[in-house]
Protein backbone atom coordinates (compact mmCIF):
# COMPACT_ATOMS: atom_id res chain seq x y z
CA UNK A 1 0.00 0.00 0.00
CA UNK A 2 1.05 3.91 0.55
CA UNK A 3 4.15 4.49 3.10
CA UNK A 4 4.95 7.65 4.26
CA UNK A 5 8.41 6.69 5.04
CA UNK A 6 9.21 5.78 1.16
CA UNK A 7 7.80 8.86 0.07
CA UNK A 8 10.11 10.90 2.38
CA UNK A 9 13.06 8.90 1.05
CA UNK A 10 11.85 9.73 -3.00
CA UNK A 11 11.35 13.06 -1.64
CA UNK A 12 14.98 13.78 -0.38
CA UNK A 13 16.70 11.79 -3.28
CA UNK A 14 14.69 14.27 -5.94
CA UNK A 15 15.16 17.47 -4.23
CA UNK A 16 18.15 19.24 -5.61
CA UNK A 17 18.64 21.79 -8.05
CA UNK A 18 17.81 20.58 -11.77
CA UNK A 19 17.45 23.59 -13.67
CA UNK A 20 15.70 22.27 -17.26
CA UNK A 21 18.33 21.42 -19.91
CA UNK A 22 21.25 20.92 -17.45
CA UNK A 23 22.68 17.77 -16.35
CA UNK A 24 20.90 18.23 -12.83
CA UNK A 25 17.67 17.75 -15.08
CA UNK A 26 19.05 14.50 -16.61
CA UNK A 27 20.68 13.23 -13.67
CA UNK A 28 16.70 13.54 -12.42
CA UNK A 29 15.66 12.36 -14.82
CA UNK A 30 17.90 9.02 -14.59
CA UNK A 31 17.23 8.59 -11.26
CA UNK A 32 12.91 7.92 -11.68
CA UNK A 33 14.38 5.39 -14.17
CA UNK A 34 16.03 3.80 -11.90
CA UNK A 35 13.07 3.70 -9.77
CA UNK A 36 10.71 2.74 -12.31
CA UNK A 37 12.77 -0.40 -13.18
CA UNK A 38 12.89 -0.85 -9.72
CA UNK A 39 9.68 -1.67 -9.50
CA UNK A 40 9.44 -3.89 -12.47
CA UNK A 41 7.73 -1.46 -14.99
CA UNK A 42 8.85 -0.52 -18.28
CA UNK A 43 9.08 2.88 -19.55
CA UNK A 44 8.66 5.15 -22.79
CA UNK A 45 11.53 8.07 -23.72
CA UNK A 46 10.22 11.24 -25.39
CA UNK A 47 13.39 13.37 -26.51
CA UNK A 48 13.07 17.11 -27.68
CA UNK A 49 15.22 19.85 -28.05
CA UNK A 50 13.55 23.74 -27.57
CA UNK A 51 15.12 26.76 -26.74
CA UNK A 52 14.28 29.48 -23.25
CA UNK A 53 13.96 32.21 -26.70
CA UNK A 54 9.94 32.46 -26.19
CA UNK A 55 9.52 31.64 -22.37
CA UNK A 56 12.17 34.25 -21.12
CA UNK A 57 13.91 36.74 -24.06
CA UNK A 58 11.23 37.72 -26.21
CA UNK A 59 8.91 38.37 -23.41
CA UNK A 60 11.79 41.19 -21.69
CA UNK A 61 12.02 42.36 -25.21
CA UNK A 62 8.31 42.75 -25.59
CA UNK A 63 7.98 44.54 -22.33
CA UNK A 64 11.17 46.73 -23.12
CA UNK A 65 10.11 47.96 -26.59
CA UNK A 66 6.09 48.32 -25.16
CA UNK A 67 7.75 50.69 -21.64
CA UNK A 68 10.41 53.35 -24.34
CA UNK A 69 7.12 53.38 -26.96
CA UNK A 70 4.87 54.53 -24.24
CA UNK A 71 7.64 56.64 -22.78
CA UNK A 72 7.63 58.71 -26.40
CA UNK A 73 4.26 58.87 -26.34
CA UNK A 74 3.62 60.01 -22.76
CA UNK A 75 5.84 62.97 -23.38
CA UNK A 76 4.27 64.08 -26.33
CA UNK A 77 7.56 65.16 -27.99
CA UNK A 78 8.20 62.40 -30.45
CA UNK A 79 5.24 61.60 -32.58
CA UNK A 80 7.14 61.89 -35.69
CA UNK A 81 9.49 59.18 -34.26
CA UNK A 82 6.57 56.80 -32.87
CA UNK A 83 4.13 57.11 -35.64
CA UNK A 84 6.62 55.04 -37.75
CA UNK A 85 7.54 52.66 -35.92
CA UNK A 86 3.71 51.42 -34.77
CA UNK A 87 3.52 49.46 -37.37
CA UNK A 88 7.00 47.78 -37.36
CA UNK A 89 5.92 47.19 -33.36
CA UNK A 90 2.67 45.94 -34.32
CA UNK A 91 4.15 43.21 -36.76
CA UNK A 92 7.00 42.38 -34.42
CA UNK A 93 4.38 41.88 -31.73
CA UNK A 94 2.21 39.78 -34.20
CA UNK A 95 5.06 37.68 -35.56
CA UNK A 96 6.06 36.42 -31.97
CA UNK A 97 2.68 35.91 -30.44
CA UNK A 98 2.29 33.59 -33.51
CA UNK A 99 5.63 31.85 -32.72
CA UNK A 100 5.29 31.62 -29.23
CA UNK A 101 1.82 29.68 -29.44
CA UNK A 102 4.07 26.92 -31.73
CA UNK A 103 8.00 27.46 -30.21
CA UNK A 104 8.29 23.70 -29.78
CA UNK A 105 8.52 24.02 -33.64
CA UNK A 106 10.17 27.34 -34.34
CA UNK A 107 13.79 26.65 -32.35
CA UNK A 108 15.66 30.01 -32.15
CA UNK A 109 18.87 30.69 -29.65
CA UNK A 110 20.96 28.53 -28.14
CA UNK A 111 19.43 24.69 -28.28
CA UNK A 112 18.31 22.63 -25.18
CA UNK A 113 17.41 19.38 -24.99
CA UNK A 114 15.12 16.99 -22.16
CA UNK A 115 12.86 14.18 -22.61
CA UNK A 116 9.46 13.21 -20.97
CA UNK A 117 9.16 9.55 -19.32
CA UNK A 118 6.09 7.84 -19.69
CA UNK A 119 4.65 4.30 -18.07
CA UNK A 120 1.97 2.83 -19.08
CA UNK A 121 -0.26 0.68 -17.66
CA UNK A 122 -3.10 -1.44 -19.63
CA UNK A 123 -6.84 -1.95 -18.57
CA UNK A 124 -6.80 -5.09 -16.43
CA UNK A 125 -8.89 -6.64 -19.42
CA UNK A 126 -6.09 -6.35 -21.45
CA UNK A 127 -7.05 -4.86 -24.65
CA UNK A 128 -5.52 -1.47 -24.06
CA UNK A 129 -2.89 -2.48 -26.32
CA UNK A 130 -5.07 -2.63 -29.49
CA UNK A 131 -7.78 0.12 -28.74
CA UNK A 132 -6.69 3.13 -30.30
CA UNK A 133 -9.62 5.11 -28.87
CA UNK A 134 -8.89 3.53 -25.53
CA UNK A 135 -9.72 6.07 -22.50
CA UNK A 136 -6.89 7.27 -20.30
CA UNK A 137 -6.06 9.07 -17.16
CA UNK A 138 -3.10 10.38 -17.44
CA UNK A 139 -1.38 11.54 -14.11
CA UNK A 140 1.45 13.89 -14.38
CA UNK A 141 4.25 16.11 -12.73
CA UNK A 142 7.17 18.15 -14.01
CA UNK A 143 10.96 16.83 -13.43
CA UNK A 144 12.47 20.02 -13.65
CA UNK A 145 12.78 22.94 -11.28
CA UNK A 146 14.13 26.48 -11.40
CA UNK A 147 14.70 29.40 -8.87
CA UNK A 148 14.60 32.92 -9.73
CA UNK A 149 15.86 36.85 -9.03
CA UNK A 150 12.07 37.90 -7.84
CA UNK A 151 9.95 35.61 -5.71
CA UNK A 152 6.76 34.24 -7.48
CA UNK A 153 4.05 36.31 -6.12
CA UNK A 154 5.96 39.21 -7.01
CA UNK A 155 6.64 38.18 -10.49
CA UNK A 156 2.68 36.98 -11.40
CA UNK A 157 1.78 40.46 -10.20
CA UNK A 158 3.99 42.07 -11.47
CA UNK A 159 3.08 41.06 -14.71
CA UNK A 160 -0.84 41.75 -13.68
CA UNK A 161 -0.08 45.02 -13.00
CA UNK A 162 2.13 45.81 -16.40
CA UNK A 163 -0.17 44.43 -18.18
CA UNK A 164 -3.11 46.27 -16.72
CA UNK A 165 -1.30 49.76 -16.38
CA UNK A 166 -0.05 49.56 -19.83
CA UNK A 167 -3.17 48.68 -21.22
CA UNK A 168 -4.67 51.90 -19.27
CA UNK A 169 -2.36 54.06 -19.85
CA UNK A 170 -2.82 53.38 -24.01
CA UNK A 171 -5.99 54.39 -23.24
CA UNK A 172 -5.21 58.00 -21.61
CA UNK A 173 -2.56 58.62 -24.55
CA UNK A 174 -5.46 57.64 -27.14
CA UNK A 175 -7.73 60.13 -25.41
CA UNK A 176 -5.41 62.81 -25.10
CA UNK A 177 -5.23 62.94 -29.30
CA UNK A 178 -8.81 62.73 -29.21
CA UNK A 179 -9.39 65.67 -26.95
CA UNK A 180 -7.35 68.21 -26.72
CA UNK A 181 -4.82 68.76 -23.40
CA UNK A 182 -6.99 71.86 -22.67
CA UNK A 183 -10.13 70.30 -22.64
CA UNK A 184 -8.47 66.76 -20.87
CA UNK A 185 -7.02 68.96 -17.70
CA UNK A 186 -6.27 65.51 -16.15
CA UNK A 187 -4.49 63.89 -18.55
CA UNK A 188 -0.92 64.28 -16.87
CA UNK A 189 -1.80 63.82 -13.58
CA UNK A 190 -3.17 60.36 -14.70
CA UNK A 191 -0.62 59.16 -17.11
CA UNK A 192 2.37 59.56 -14.79
CA UNK A 193 0.65 57.70 -11.80
CA UNK A 194 0.36 55.21 -14.51
CA UNK A 195 3.80 55.58 -16.32
CA UNK A 196 5.54 55.21 -12.65
CA UNK A 197 3.50 51.95 -11.94
CA UNK A 198 3.63 50.52 -15.62
CA UNK A 199 7.89 51.27 -15.08
CA UNK A 200 7.97 49.96 -11.60
CA UNK A 201 6.14 46.43 -12.74
CA UNK A 202 8.05 46.51 -16.00
CA UNK A 203 11.37 46.77 -13.39
CA UNK A 204 10.58 43.90 -11.68
CA UNK A 205 9.56 41.95 -14.63
CA UNK A 206 13.08 42.74 -16.32
CA UNK A 207 15.74 42.21 -13.83
CA UNK A 208 13.81 38.85 -12.96
CA UNK A 209 16.22 35.78 -14.45
CA UNK A 210 15.93 32.19 -13.49
CA UNK A 211 18.57 29.88 -11.78
CA UNK A 212 19.64 26.83 -11.10
CA UNK A 213 19.37 27.15 -6.90
CA UNK A 214 15.90 25.80 -6.17
CA UNK A 215 16.08 22.54 -4.41
CA UNK A 216 12.41 21.79 -6.19
CA UNK A 217 10.87 19.95 -3.31
CA UNK A 218 7.26 21.78 -3.23
CA UNK A 219 7.80 21.91 -7.21
CA UNK A 220 7.49 19.38 -8.03
CA UNK A 221 9.72 17.15 -6.20
CA UNK A 222 6.01 16.70 -4.12
CA UNK A 223 4.13 15.38 -7.44
CA UNK A 224 6.94 13.13 -8.42
CA UNK A 225 6.68 11.18 -5.69
CA UNK A 226 3.11 11.03 -5.24
CA UNK A 227 3.50 9.34 -8.75
CA UNK A 228 6.31 7.23 -7.79
CA UNK A 229 3.67 6.06 -5.05
CA UNK A 230 0.83 5.39 -6.98
CA UNK A 231 3.08 3.66 -9.48
CA UNK A 232 4.05 1.41 -6.87
CA UNK A 233 0.58 0.79 -6.07
CA UNK A 234 -0.76 0.01 -9.24
CA UNK A 235 1.58 -2.60 -10.68
CA UNK A 236 -0.25 -4.65 -9.43
CA UNK A 237 -2.69 -5.98 -12.49
CA UNK A 238 -5.29 -7.04 -10.31
CA UNK A 239 -5.57 -3.34 -8.98
CA UNK A 240 -5.81 -1.54 -13.04
CA UNK A 241 -8.94 -0.23 -13.94
CA UNK A 242 -11.00 -2.64 -16.09
CA UNK A 243 -12.30 0.09 -18.62
CA UNK A 244 -8.97 2.58 -18.47
CA UNK A 245 -5.53 2.70 -18.88
CA UNK A 246 -3.59 4.34 -16.87
CA UNK A 247 -0.27 6.78 -17.81
CA UNK A 248 2.34 8.05 -15.46
CA UNK A 249 3.80 11.18 -17.33
CA UNK A 250 6.96 12.61 -16.16
CA UNK A 251 7.47 15.62 -17.83
CA UNK A 252 10.47 17.67 -18.80
CA UNK A 253 11.37 21.92 -19.32
CA UNK A 254 8.12 22.65 -17.61
CA UNK A 255 9.84 26.08 -16.40
CA UNK A 256 10.46 26.75 -19.84
CA UNK A 257 7.05 27.15 -21.85
CA UNK A 258 5.80 23.82 -20.97
CA UNK A 259 7.73 22.42 -23.93
CA UNK A 260 7.40 18.56 -22.15
CA UNK A 261 3.69 18.16 -21.89
CA UNK A 262 3.67 20.19 -25.45
CA UNK A 263 5.58 17.19 -26.72
CA UNK A 264 3.67 14.51 -25.02
CA UNK A 265 0.65 16.27 -26.78
CA UNK A 266 1.71 16.14 -30.33
CA UNK A 267 2.29 12.50 -29.54
CA UNK A 268 -1.49 11.32 -28.56
CA UNK A 269 -3.40 9.48 -31.46
CA UNK A 270 -6.87 9.64 -30.92
CA UNK A 271 -8.69 12.80 -32.37
CA UNK A 272 -11.20 12.75 -29.43
CA UNK A 273 -10.74 14.63 -26.59
CA UNK A 274 -12.53 13.38 -24.19
CA UNK A 275 -11.21 10.26 -24.12
CA UNK A 276 -8.41 12.27 -22.02
CA UNK A 277 -8.52 13.23 -18.14
CA UNK A 278 -5.34 14.87 -17.60
CA UNK A 279 -4.64 14.87 -13.57
CA UNK A 280 -1.72 17.36 -12.57
CA UNK A 281 0.27 16.92 -8.84
CA UNK A 282 2.41 19.88 -8.69
CA UNK A 283 3.52 22.13 -5.75
CA UNK A 284 1.79 20.18 -2.66
CA UNK A 285 2.97 21.02 0.46
CA UNK A 286 0.53 20.55 3.68
CA UNK A 287 -2.88 20.71 2.33
CA UNK A 288 -4.36 19.56 -0.74
CA UNK A 289 -6.08 22.22 -2.69
CA UNK A 290 -7.92 21.32 -6.16
CA UNK A 291 -7.29 24.25 -8.41
CA UNK A 292 -9.63 26.05 -11.19
CA UNK A 293 -7.88 25.39 -14.58
CA UNK A 294 -9.78 26.76 -17.56
CA UNK A 295 -13.27 25.11 -18.51
CA UNK A 296 -14.90 22.74 -16.78
CA UNK A 297 -17.51 20.12 -18.09
CA UNK A 298 -20.11 17.64 -16.54
CA UNK A 299 -17.36 14.96 -16.52
CA UNK A 300 -14.53 17.00 -14.54
CA UNK A 301 -17.88 18.39 -12.08
CA UNK A 302 -18.57 14.98 -11.57
CA UNK A 303 -15.20 13.67 -10.81
CA UNK A 304 -13.65 16.79 -8.58
CA UNK A 305 -16.96 15.94 -6.42
CA UNK A 306 -15.83 12.91 -6.27
CA UNK A 307 -12.24 13.40 -5.34
CA UNK A 308 -13.51 15.89 -2.40
CA UNK A 309 -16.24 13.38 -0.90
CA UNK A 310 -13.59 10.32 -0.64
CA UNK A 311 -11.08 13.12 0.43
CA UNK A 312 -14.17 14.22 3.53
CA UNK A 313 -14.48 10.54 4.24
CA UNK A 314 -10.54 10.40 4.73
CA UNK A 315 -10.21 13.22 6.74
CA UNK A 316 -8.33 15.04 4.02
CA UNK A 317 -10.25 18.25 3.05
CA UNK A 318 -10.02 19.10 -0.31
CA UNK A 319 -10.35 23.02 -0.94
CA UNK A 320 -11.04 24.75 -4.32
CA UNK A 321 -8.96 27.50 -4.92
CA UNK A 322 -8.19 29.96 -8.00
CA UNK A 323 -4.95 29.20 -9.38
CA UNK A 324 -2.42 32.00 -10.04
CA UNK A 325 -1.70 33.54 -12.57
CA UNK A 326 1.73 31.81 -14.77
CA UNK A 327 1.87 28.58 -12.24
CA UNK A 328 0.95 24.78 -12.80
CA UNK A 329 1.42 25.58 -16.50
CA UNK A 330 1.20 21.96 -17.94
CA UNK A 331 -2.13 21.63 -16.63
CA UNK A 332 -2.80 25.24 -17.98
CA UNK A 333 -1.16 23.65 -21.65
CA UNK A 334 -3.26 20.57 -21.69
CA UNK A 335 -6.68 22.52 -21.15
CA UNK A 336 -6.02 25.42 -23.15
CA UNK A 337 -5.60 22.37 -25.81
CA UNK A 338 -9.30 21.07 -25.60
CA UNK A 339 -8.47 18.07 -22.47
CA UNK A 340 -10.47 17.69 -19.34
CA UNK A 341 -7.37 18.47 -16.50
CA UNK A 342 -8.30 18.08 -12.83
CA UNK A 343 -5.46 20.04 -11.02
CA UNK A 344 -3.98 19.40 -7.60
CA UNK A 345 -1.85 21.89 -5.60
CA UNK A 346 -1.50 23.54 -2.37
CA UNK A 347 -1.98 27.38 -2.54
CA UNK A 348 -0.04 27.84 0.60
CA UNK A 349 3.31 27.52 -0.50
CA UNK A 350 4.00 30.10 -3.29
CA UNK A 351 6.01 32.12 -0.71
CA UNK A 352 8.40 29.30 -1.33
CA UNK A 353 8.24 28.26 -4.98
CA UNK A 354 11.45 29.33 -7.16
CA UNK A 355 13.44 29.67 -4.46
CA UNK A 356 16.11 28.12 -2.36
CA UNK A 357 13.16 28.01 0.46
CA UNK A 358 11.83 25.24 -2.00
CA UNK A 359 13.18 22.36 0.30
CA UNK A 360 11.55 19.11 1.82
CA UNK A 361 10.78 20.25 5.08
CA UNK A 362 8.12 22.11 3.70
CA UNK A 363 6.07 19.13 2.66
CA UNK A 364 3.83 16.90 4.96
CA UNK A 365 4.58 13.12 3.82
CA UNK A 366 1.44 12.19 5.67
CA UNK A 367 -0.70 14.74 4.14
CA UNK A 368 0.67 12.96 0.38
CA UNK A 369 0.62 9.58 1.71
CA UNK A 370 -3.39 10.20 2.53
CA UNK A 371 -3.90 11.76 -1.01
CA UNK A 372 -2.50 8.77 -2.59
CA UNK A 373 -5.00 6.80 -0.82
CA UNK A 374 -7.61 9.13 -2.06
CA UNK A 375 -6.65 9.31 -5.42
CA UNK A 376 -6.58 5.33 -5.49
CA UNK A 377 -10.29 4.91 -4.62
CA UNK A 378 -10.92 8.04 -6.64
CA UNK A 379 -10.07 5.87 -9.56
CA UNK A 380 -11.20 2.84 -8.45
CA UNK A 381 -14.90 4.90 -8.39
CA UNK A 382 -14.41 6.03 -11.92
CA UNK A 383 -13.62 3.09 -13.06
CA UNK A 384 -16.47 1.31 -11.56
CA UNK A 385 -19.37 3.78 -13.18
CA UNK A 386 -17.16 4.68 -15.84
CA UNK A 387 -17.19 8.62 -15.37
CA UNK A 388 -14.84 9.46 -17.89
Amino acid sequence: MFDDKRIKNNLEEISFPRRFGTDDERKAVELLKQKIQGLGLKYEVQSFKFTNFYSSIIVKVSVLVLMCVLLLEFRGTANEIVFPIIPIVLTFSFVMYFLSRIPDKFLIGKKLKSQNLIVELNPSNGIGDIKTDQKEIIFMAHVDSKGQTVSIRVRVYSYEIWIISTILLSVVIFLRFIFHENYFWDYHQIATILMIVNYISGFLILINFSNNKSFGALDDGSGIVILLELLNYFRDPKLHPKNYKIEFLFTGAEECGTMGIRRFLRSIKSSDKNNYLFVNFDGIGTRIDMLKIGRKNQNTNEISELFTKIGSEKNLPINRKKVLLGVHTDAWQSSKRGYKVLDFGDSEVYNFLHSENDTPDKISCKTLEKFCRVVSLAVKEIDKHQLL
